[in-house]
Protein backbone atom coordinates (compact mmCIF):
# COMPACT_ATOMS: atom_id res chain seq x y z
CA UNK A 1 0.00 0.00 0.00
CA UNK A 2 1.67 3.13 -1.22
CA UNK A 3 0.72 6.43 0.91
CA UNK A 4 1.36 9.87 -1.52
CA UNK A 5 3.42 8.50 -3.77
CA UNK A 6 1.62 10.09 -6.14
CA UNK A 7 3.77 13.09 -5.95
CA UNK A 8 6.81 11.26 -7.34
CA UNK A 9 7.42 11.52 -11.49
CA UNK A 10 10.06 8.48 -11.49
CA UNK A 11 9.53 6.32 -8.44
CA UNK A 12 9.73 2.62 -9.20
CA UNK A 13 7.75 0.13 -7.04
CA UNK A 14 8.80 -2.41 -8.77
CA UNK A 15 11.89 -1.56 -6.65
CA UNK A 16 10.15 -2.57 -3.18
CA UNK A 17 7.97 -4.90 -4.42
CA UNK A 18 11.18 -7.30 -5.63
CA UNK A 19 13.09 -6.02 -2.41
CA UNK A 20 9.97 -7.69 -0.10
CA UNK A 21 9.76 -10.78 -2.75
CA UNK A 22 13.10 -11.33 -2.57
CA UNK A 23 13.18 -11.26 1.23
CA UNK A 24 10.10 -13.74 1.54
CA UNK A 25 11.68 -15.99 -0.72
CA UNK A 26 14.71 -16.35 1.56
CA UNK A 27 12.18 -17.49 4.42
CA UNK A 28 11.53 -21.50 4.94
CA UNK A 29 7.90 -20.10 6.56
CA UNK A 30 5.95 -16.68 7.25
CA UNK A 31 6.52 -17.10 11.26
CA UNK A 32 10.69 -17.03 10.53
CA UNK A 33 10.02 -13.78 8.89
CA UNK A 34 11.35 -10.33 11.09
CA UNK A 35 9.18 -7.36 10.01
CA UNK A 36 11.16 -5.08 11.67
CA UNK A 37 13.75 -6.04 9.36
CA UNK A 38 11.97 -5.99 6.08
CA UNK A 39 10.80 -2.45 7.45
CA UNK A 40 14.73 -1.44 8.06
CA UNK A 41 15.33 -2.34 4.10
CA UNK A 42 12.54 -1.04 3.07
CA UNK A 43 13.88 2.39 5.10
CA UNK A 44 17.33 1.81 3.17
CA UNK A 45 15.25 3.73 -0.04
CA UNK A 46 16.12 7.31 0.85
CA UNK A 47 12.56 8.47 -0.35
CA UNK A 48 10.70 6.43 2.12
CA UNK A 49 9.99 8.10 5.16
CA UNK A 50 8.07 5.67 7.07
CA UNK A 51 7.31 1.76 6.68
CA UNK A 52 5.22 -0.99 8.54
CA UNK A 53 4.95 -4.60 7.94
CA UNK A 54 2.80 -6.94 9.59
CA UNK A 55 1.35 -10.33 8.98
CA UNK A 56 -2.45 -11.09 8.69
CA UNK A 57 -4.44 -13.75 10.79
CA UNK A 58 -5.02 -15.28 6.75
CA UNK A 59 -0.37 -14.98 6.52
CA UNK A 60 -0.95 -12.41 3.95
CA UNK A 61 1.99 -9.47 4.56
CA UNK A 62 0.54 -6.44 4.16
CA UNK A 63 3.18 -3.10 3.60
CA UNK A 64 2.42 0.25 3.98
CA UNK A 65 4.82 3.01 2.83
CA UNK A 66 4.81 6.78 3.77
CA UNK A 67 7.25 8.70 1.51
CA UNK A 68 9.09 11.94 2.39
CA UNK A 69 6.68 14.54 1.41
CA UNK A 70 7.99 17.99 -0.15
CA UNK A 71 8.74 21.08 1.96
CA UNK A 72 10.19 23.60 0.61
CA UNK A 73 11.65 24.07 -3.13
CA UNK A 74 15.14 25.36 -3.37
CA UNK A 75 16.16 27.60 -6.36
CA UNK A 76 19.80 27.16 -7.48
CA UNK A 77 21.49 27.78 -10.81
CA UNK A 78 18.52 28.35 -12.08
CA UNK A 79 16.53 25.07 -11.73
CA UNK A 80 14.40 23.86 -8.81
CA UNK A 81 15.14 21.66 -5.94
CA UNK A 82 12.28 19.82 -3.98
CA UNK A 83 13.10 19.18 -0.11
CA UNK A 84 11.95 17.10 2.76
CA UNK A 85 11.75 18.83 5.97
CA UNK A 86 14.79 17.01 7.05
CA UNK A 87 16.91 18.56 4.04
CA UNK A 88 16.92 15.17 2.24
CA UNK A 89 16.97 16.38 -1.44
CA UNK A 90 13.89 14.48 -3.24
CA UNK A 91 13.68 13.07 -6.62
CA UNK A 92 11.32 15.26 -9.89
CA UNK A 93 8.10 16.05 -8.42
CA UNK A 94 5.04 16.44 -10.40
CA UNK A 95 3.92 19.80 -9.89
CA UNK A 96 3.56 20.80 -5.98
CA UNK A 97 2.08 24.17 -4.92
CA UNK A 98 2.51 26.04 -1.80
CA UNK A 99 5.98 25.10 -0.93
CA UNK A 100 8.02 28.49 0.14
CA UNK A 101 10.82 29.56 -2.16
CA UNK A 102 14.12 29.58 -0.77
CA UNK A 103 17.54 31.34 -3.06
CA UNK A 104 20.54 32.98 -2.29
CA UNK A 105 24.31 31.95 -1.20
CA UNK A 106 23.00 28.18 0.70
CA UNK A 107 25.46 26.08 1.65
CA UNK A 108 23.76 22.93 3.04
CA UNK A 109 24.54 23.67 6.83
CA UNK A 110 22.73 26.76 6.17
CA UNK A 111 20.02 25.05 4.57
CA UNK A 112 18.96 23.63 7.79
CA UNK A 113 19.20 26.67 9.54
CA UNK A 114 16.00 27.53 7.09
CA UNK A 115 14.05 24.70 8.58
CA UNK A 116 12.66 26.28 11.88
CA UNK A 117 11.84 29.32 10.02
CA UNK A 118 9.99 27.77 7.09
CA UNK A 119 8.13 25.97 10.03
CA UNK A 120 7.23 28.87 11.79
CA UNK A 121 6.07 30.83 8.30
CA UNK A 122 3.78 27.24 7.45
CA UNK A 123 2.26 27.18 10.83
CA UNK A 124 1.34 30.99 11.13
CA UNK A 125 -1.77 31.50 8.88
CA UNK A 126 -1.21 35.31 8.14
CA UNK A 127 2.73 34.73 7.75
CA UNK A 128 1.80 31.66 5.08
CA UNK A 129 -0.44 33.58 3.19
CA UNK A 130 2.10 36.73 3.24
CA UNK A 131 5.44 34.92 3.00
CA UNK A 132 6.19 33.68 -0.76
CA UNK A 133 10.53 33.12 -0.80
CA UNK A 134 13.61 33.31 1.48
CA UNK A 135 16.05 34.74 0.12
CA UNK A 136 20.10 34.47 1.98
CA UNK A 137 22.82 36.73 1.29
CA UNK A 138 25.95 36.79 2.91
CA UNK A 139 26.23 40.26 3.82
CA UNK A 140 22.67 41.52 4.15
CA UNK A 141 21.29 37.56 6.12
CA UNK A 142 17.87 36.58 5.27
CA UNK A 143 15.40 38.92 2.99
CA UNK A 144 12.00 37.68 2.79
CA UNK A 145 9.52 38.15 -0.30
CA UNK A 146 6.31 39.42 0.23
CA UNK A 147 2.85 38.55 -1.98
CA UNK A 148 1.53 41.51 -0.25
CA UNK A 149 2.68 45.12 -2.55
CA UNK A 150 5.40 42.61 -3.71
CA UNK A 151 7.73 43.78 -0.92
CA UNK A 152 11.37 42.98 0.07
CA UNK A 153 11.34 42.06 4.14
CA UNK A 154 15.30 42.18 5.24
CA UNK A 155 15.60 40.86 8.86
CA UNK A 156 19.23 40.09 9.14
CA UNK A 157 20.64 36.83 10.77
CA UNK A 158 19.43 37.39 14.41
CA UNK A 159 15.91 36.94 16.62
CA UNK A 160 13.89 36.21 13.43
CA UNK A 161 11.14 34.53 15.67
CA UNK A 162 10.24 37.85 16.75
CA UNK A 163 11.02 39.27 13.59
CA UNK A 164 8.10 37.62 12.10
CA UNK A 165 5.81 38.78 14.65
CA UNK A 166 6.87 42.45 13.79
CA UNK A 167 6.32 41.70 10.35
CA UNK A 168 2.94 40.37 10.70
CA UNK A 169 1.52 42.80 12.78
CA UNK A 170 3.08 45.83 10.26
CA UNK A 171 2.02 43.98 7.39
CA UNK A 172 -1.65 44.37 8.57
CA UNK A 173 -1.00 48.38 8.95
CA UNK A 174 0.94 48.77 5.52
CA UNK A 175 -2.35 47.03 3.78
CA UNK A 176 -5.05 49.28 5.35
CA UNK A 177 -3.02 52.70 6.42
CA UNK A 178 0.09 53.06 4.02
CA UNK A 179 -1.10 51.65 0.74
CA UNK A 180 1.14 49.70 -1.42
CA UNK A 181 3.04 52.53 -3.52
CA UNK A 182 4.75 53.57 0.57
CA UNK A 183 7.64 51.09 0.50
CA UNK A 184 9.76 48.90 -1.58
CA UNK A 185 11.41 47.41 1.13
CA UNK A 186 11.23 47.20 4.99
CA UNK A 187 14.09 46.58 7.24
CA UNK A 188 13.44 44.97 10.44
CA UNK A 189 17.53 43.82 11.17
CA UNK A 190 17.65 46.07 14.47
CA UNK A 191 15.55 45.95 17.53
CA UNK A 192 12.49 47.85 17.97
CA UNK A 193 12.66 49.15 14.40
CA UNK A 194 10.92 49.22 11.38
CA UNK A 195 13.08 51.40 8.15
CA UNK A 196 10.63 51.60 5.62
CA UNK A 197 12.89 51.90 2.23
CA UNK A 198 11.29 53.51 -0.79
Amino acid sequence: HYLNDNLYKDFSKEDIVLQAKSFFASHDSLKDINTALLEDLILEYKYIDKAEVYLDLAKVAHIYLSFRDPFVKVLRNDKIYYYDSDGVLLPPLLKVKNLLVISGDLEHHKFKNFIPIVEQIYNNNILNNLIGGIHFDAKEGVVLSSKLCDLGINIGEHDIKNKLNVIELFSGFLSTELGCDYCKTINVKYSNQIICVK
